[in-house]
């Protein structure tokens, strides 16, 4: 009879043992830099125990939420044994179902159906729906995208969808793409819902009727958050959106990204710089029409940006649309040549002007245009002016626009790309969305399917 006992031997991989060694510093220095890379944080996290959380940190740090995936990650962070709840910092929280039907095309079901409250629910609750998503006490950021008449609204369920901001107590940021409110008090229910906001970002947003002058008045209106500070507007109703702000005598805004002007935006967009007065810090605006031109002389009668002494960083896009010309009723350049001249802040580090991509044909007026520019400029107010941003990353456009204006030359302040103070305030905002008119195979690769 064999007595010889057996044994199993121990596997020794060298590999586990190596990152177990490794000071937890440098590990971590590693794995963040995979942070946008999922399968491979995938592997690193069953490396070893002490390598999960920092993995986890960044696999669960932004959420994709669809309709098909929501009550999945519900329980997920309702289990008393999750770990991952403190992980999650932004939600991606789309409307409609993120998977492809079979005729390529989003199929219509809503995220709103499945977060639909009964009418008893007393204003201020959290509806049941969304008490897990209280759970998440991290989230800083929420990005909501395609809502289709929103909110719901049919016999048996109330649009209590409006209380989603209360299940969110520590959201400083939203960001609200592709929505179409059944009413402007319906977009207010919403936004006021998110009590500490201080960021808001609004693209493509519409409403059924244009609200009555009464909305405007504070009390009738849900309240705006006392401490919204920065906006961002974008094909959407400007006016609207800022009478009703302008309905809180406490609000200030510091950050107004207010997109293509029109002349009906002129008078509200004049009483918010007014309200803000030295309290603003950047701010945007596009002159983009047909009429553009005609639209900037509006802006330049009806708003005054003297009265805004410590802006620091102003981007006007559209100020030469050479691409435009014969197209166009009426160029901007003249206007906004003018506006540039009632900035009284001496605290200007930055201005940015989009010129259009032809800039080496210029014709007569154009070159007088960037001869005055250089005039401006050169007057003592902007002394302390680090940056004319011409944002295009062509060097010959540069080297020519750099011909023309001989004293902004000698500052060595012209410069081509991005705006670095609007890639500074958008790099605390939210990264770019996914595009929401393709690949939604890879935004739903992002989402977890539980």
């Amino acid at each position: 009879m064999d007595t010889t006992r057996s044994t199993t031997a121990t596997h020794f991989d060298p590999g586990i043992a190596m990152a177990s060694s490794l000071p937890s510093e440098i590990w971590e220095t590693i794995i963040d830099h995979l942070y946008s890379s999922k399968t491979a944080l995938l592997q690193c996290s069953l490396v070893c125990k002490s390598w999960l959380p920092a993995c986890r940190y960044h696999l669960f740090a932004s959420v994709v939420l669809g309709p098909e995936n929501l009550h999945g990650f519900q329980s997920l962070i309702s289990s008393g044994s999750c770990t991952v709840r403190n992980c999650v910092q932004e939600l991606f929280v789309s409307f409609l179902e993120l998977s492809p039907a079979a005729s390529d095309s989003p199929a219509e079901v809503t995220l709103a159906d499945h977060l639909s409250t009964p009418k008893v629910l007393k204003s201020g609750h959290v509806p049941n729906q969304l008490r897990p998503f209280s759970k998440l006490t991290r989230v800083s950021a929420v990005i909501l995208v395609n809502g289709d008449a929103f909110p719901v609204q049919d016999s048996t369920y109330a649009p209590q969808n409006v209380e989603l901001g209360l299940a969110f107590a520590h959201v400083t940021r939203l960001r609200i793409d592709a929505f179409s409110f059944t009413s402007f008090h319906a977009f207010c229910d919403l936004i006021s819902s998110f009590r500490h906001l201080e960021t808001l970002h609004m693209m493509d947003l519409e409403w059924s009727e244009e609200p009555p002058e009464e909305a405007f008045v504070s009390g009738i209106c849900p309240a705006v958050p006392k401490h919204l500070h920065e906006i961002h507007l974008s094909r959407c109703y400007s006016r609207d959106i800022i009478g009703w702000i302008l309905s809180e005598f406490s609000v200030l805004i510091t950050v107004a990204f207010l997109g293509i002007v029109s002349p009906s935006d002129v008078n509200a967009i004049s009483r918010l710089l007014q309200r803000s007065g030295p309290h603003l810090r950047a701010l945007q605006f596009s002159f983009e029409s047909f009429d553009a031109g005609g639209d900037a002389e509006d802006f330049f009668n009806g708003v005054d940006l003297s009265l805004n002494t410590r802006l620091r960083f102003l981007q006007i896009d559209g100020f030469m649309l050479f691409h435009s010309r014969g197209a166009s009723l009426t160029t901007p350049e003249h206007w906004v040549l003018k506006i540039l001249s009632t900035l009284q802040s001496p605290s200007v580090e930055e201005i940015a002007l989009e010129v259009a991509s032809n800039v080496l044909c210029l014709d007569e007026e154009d070159l007088s245009a960037v001869v005055a520019l250089d005039a401006i400029l050169s007057e003592p107010k902007f002394g302390k002016l680090r940056t004319l941003r011409f944002p295009s990353n062509k060097t010959e456009q540069l080297q020519k626009l750099r011909g023309l204006m001989p004293c902004t030359k000698t500052k060595g302040i012209i410069a081509n790309g991005s705006p670095v103070y609007a890639s500074r305030i958008r790099s605390k905002a939210f990264d770019p969305l996914p595009d929401r008119d393709a690949d939604w195979e890879r935004l739903a690769a992002w989402s977890f399917t539980m």
